[in-house]
C-alpha cells in the first residue's frame, strides 16, 4: 500500500481547484484540509501554508536516535511486500 501512494499522482481535478482558487481569491485567506496521507495536494504545487492536514501524512519520517523530521523521504525508501 505504501508504495502506491509513494508513485501516485493528482489527478486533473487537484490542479483545476488551485486555478479556481487563484483566480476567485488570489489575495484572501484560504485554505484546503484534507485527511489524505497521500501529499496529493503538494504534488499539485499548492502553497504549503495553505494545506492542513487531519491525520498528517506518510512522508513525515523521523529519525529515532536524533529526533529529526525528514520531510518526503527520498523515493529510495520502498516497502518490499510479500504476499
Amino acid at each position: 500500500m505504501y508504495n502506491s501512494y509513494r508513485d501516485a499522482e493528482p489527478h486533473e481535478g487537484y490542479y483545476d481547484l488551485l486555478k479556481i482558487l487563484d483566480s476567485t481569491k488570489p489575495n484572501r485567506n484560504w485554505f484546503v484540509y484534507h485527511e489524505g496521507t497521500d501529499l496529493l495536494y503538494e504534488r499539485a504545487e499548492f502553497p504549503q501554508n495553505k494545506i492542513m492536514q487531519g491525520k498528517g501524512n506518510l512522508f513525515y519520517w523521523q529519525c529515532k536516535p536524533c529526533n529529526t523530521i525528514v520531510r518526503n523521504a527520498s523515493k529510495k525508501y520502498r516497502h518490499l511486500i510479500i504476499f
